[in-house]
């Protein structure tokens, strides 16, 4: 298995996994967008903080299935085994809620491409036509550029070079989840 989850990817495995239980349970499969997320920022388990990789792979699993109050939890035990949280793990509790966050949105991939953020939506994403006109009042014509591929469509904005990637982030998916609010 140690292999696989390293050709598959953690995140891909444990779907994959995820997706056997239900099945096994008689249950339908949960079809939930996670978008991969690529920030500047380390954002792991530390080997020296959590030796065990078992142990590291199932923190990584729960993590990734958790709500905040589960992470919150999580992070508590992790506390109380191994010592203060290190700031790779507090990265990637931003990373995965930004992650999830994003795939409500039908966002399947966030990029950081210095200085900003690239946006791929899902094919299957209705975005309303108003968020061209709501991006470039909000960013600036020069910092909004609109992209287009085979497969999907997307965004890419600029923003100042001493800007937080994780905060510009954040505050880019709060905006979009704003206009797409009213047609949820």
């Amino acid at each position: 298995q140690h292999g696989y989850v390293k050709e598959v990817g953690l995140s891909l495995y444990c779907d994959l996994v995820a997706a056997e239980v239900r099945k096994l349970k008689g249950q339908a499969p949960a079809r939930t967008l996670q978008a991969k997320v690529n920030l500047p920022l380390p954002a792991f388990i530390p080997p020296d903080y959590l030796p065990d990789e078992a142990e590291r792979l199932k923190i990584y699993k729960e993590l990734m299935g958790a709500d905040r109050e589960q992470t919150a939890a999580i992070l508590a035990r992790l506390t109380d085994q191994c010592g203060p949280v290190p700031p790779e793990i507090t990265n990637l509790v931003h990373i995965i809620e930004l992650s999830q966050q994003a795939g409500r949105l039908g966002i399947f991939q966030l990029d950081w491409v210095h200085p900003g953020i690239e946006i791929s939506f899902t094919r299957h994403t209705q975005l309303p036509a108003h968020l061209p006109e709501k991006l470039l009042g909000k960013y600036g014509a020069e910092n909004v550029q609109f992209l287009q591929s085979k497969n999907s469509y997307g965004l890419r904005l600029l923003c100042n070079a001493k800007t937080d990637s994780l905060e510009f982030a954040r505050q880019t998916l709060l905006f979009i989840d704003g206009l797409l609010e009213p047609q949820k």
